[in-house]
């Protein structure tokens, strides 16, 4: 019994996309929560320093090199490579979110485009039908469940499996009932080379589970000295309070893992004044699949389905399994890139193997990317790193394959959606212009296509670009403004006048 959840549908490439033209799934054009990798700055804030003049006459030819330029930050430069100018080409950059490209590109390689994640329902049934005796919940690895563009809730993916668990007749659970990974290497919570201390408590560093609902994240709400909570229901992760009374609210978060059984927890500690107001964390959950167990257990209880461990079990005359299927990974792909989602970009580097057996297939893929590193898929890891030349020759490679629709579709639209949504607005890029930015401290990345049209406005190529900034934090906007600057002149001197 097979129960498909297809909830993207695939769209063909077109001319321009406005915002208003921009896939529903993608609301408020960017992430719904504040995220350090790759958040969209809110264009309020003051931009003096931008130092970027518009150039009156597209025709006149620029100096790239004067472009590239931050005066007010001598430490700023930039990595680049496209048709017509190099910059630092051979030097080694960090990639941040650029990795995910890379991700893009060996989990069409090794899965497919239509490669879909499969979470199983298991038990056994003795002569009464009604019956399922030891309750076996199998996950991949789907990061899909309680994605918010791709479903409503947390509850969403586990009602509809208790749903068609009772369409099946079935009105008692009797005995165990597990909730497991389908391979061990789901469960080894590891965080790659490369990570900071700091990146562990933060929910952009949730780390991918056999069971991934919303991230793998949670809020936990603070309300006094002694109490506190998780916004969602079923949350396992123990919290322990160590405040005090004082004269201000300050508190701090640590993370906290046992050496023999590597499970994790938190102590958030510090002091209370009183009638503060509630102080929430944004926190990583990594028992998932715990959290999995309780919702499900909620959901069984309201589709009337009675739940009793410790009833004796029948002699088994049957083993019925029911699969259920993820939205295809063409679809995956799409949060992935658009919204820069680090999690289904761990969980798919996971699905596909190692990370030895991932970086030998892109060094083997061409002699540019032979100095090229990756530590994980979303690019968090400050290991992660390629030459200008080489991503330049990596999303070549990317152009000419048979799966390149999919990665163009995953792409954010400048001017339009996900990460690009607020940049290159009002430029000949917007609506046409495709790319994934990267972000780290200091570090500031844009690698994409630039389409090119015949005088049908239909696009008869895809030409690369990277531009790899670095500068300090204070200049980020700056760089940002560069990027895009030089993005859209790229489109005016690809498609002409």
């Amino acid at each position: 019994m097979v129960f498909l959840l297809l909830l993207l549908g695939v769209t063909t490439a077109q001319a321009s996309i406005t915002k208003e033209e921009a896939p529903e799934y993608f609301p408020d054009g960017g992430a719904w929560y504040p995220r350090a990798e790759d958040f969209t700055l809110s264009r309020r804030q003051e931009l003096v320093d931008l130092e970027v003049v518009p150039v009156e006459n597209q025709a006149v030819a620029w100096n790239w090199g004067d472009v590239f330029k931050i005066s007010k930050d001598p430490t700023a430069f930039f990595g680049v490579r496209f048709d017509g100018y190099s910059a630092r080409e051979n030097q080694l950059f960090t990639l941040a979110s650029n990795t995910k490209l890379f991700t893009t590109a060996a989990a069409l390689h090794f899965l497919g485009a239509d490669y879909r994640f499969e979470t199983q329902l298991k038990w056994s049934q003795g002569s009464d039908a009604t019956q399922a005796d030891n309750l076996v919940l199998v996950g991949s690895g789907d990061p899909t469940w309680g994605l918010r563009t791709v479903e409503k809730g947390i509850r969403t993916r586990v009602a509809a499996i208790v749903e068609e668990f009772g369409r099946a007749g079935i009105r008692e659970v009797r005995g165990e009932f597990q909730v497991m990974s389908v391979d061990p290497r789901w469960d080894q919570l590891e965080f790659p080379p490369g990570w900071l201390e700091s990146d562990k408590d933060e929910c952009y560093g949730a780390l991918p589970q056999g069971f991934n609902l919303q991230e793998n994240c949670s809020t936990f709400r603070v309300t006094s000295p002694t109490t506190g909570s998780w916004l969602d229901e079923g949350v396992p992760t123990p919290v322990k309070l160590k405040i005090t009374s004082g004269p201000k609210t300050a508190l701090s978060l640590q993370l906290v893992r046992d050496q023999r059984t590597r499970a994790f927890s938190y102590v958030v500690s510090g002091t209370w004044k009183s009638g503060a107001k509630a102080a929430d964390f944004w926190l990583p959950v990594h028992d998932v699949q715990g959290w999995v167990k309780n919702l499900f257990l909620a959901a069984l209880k309201k589709e009337g389905i009675a739940y009793n461990p410790s009833s004796s079990v029948a002699q088994a005359v049957s083993h019925p399994v029911m699969t259920f299927q993820s939205i295809p990974l063409s679809n995956i792909l799409r949060p992935m890139n658009k919204l820069s989602s680090n999690l289904v970009a761990g969980a798919l580097f996971q699905a596909i193997g190692s990370q030895a057996q991932i970086q030998d297939y892109f060094q083997r893929l061409d002699p540019t990317l032979n100095t090229m590193t990756v530590y994980d898929g979303p690019g968090i890891s400050r290991l992660n790193q390629v030459t200008p030349s080489g991503m330049a020759r990596f999303l070549e490679i990317l152009r000419a394959d048979s799966n390149f629709p999919a990665v163009w579709n995953s792409l954010s639209i400048a001017g339009v959606d996900g990460t690009l949504a607020n940049r290159m607005e009002k430029t000949s890029a917007e609506g046409t212009v495709r790319g994934k930015t990267g972000t780290l401290s200091g570090v500031y990345n844009l690698s994409g296509f630039v389409p090119k049209y015949d005088a049908q406005r239909t696009i008869t190529d895809y030409i690369p670009f990277v531009i790899f900034g670095r500068s300090s934090p204070n200049y980020r906007l700056t760089v940002h403004a560069i990027q895009d600057r030089a993005a859209a002149h790229l489109f005016d001197v690809v498609n002409g006048p």
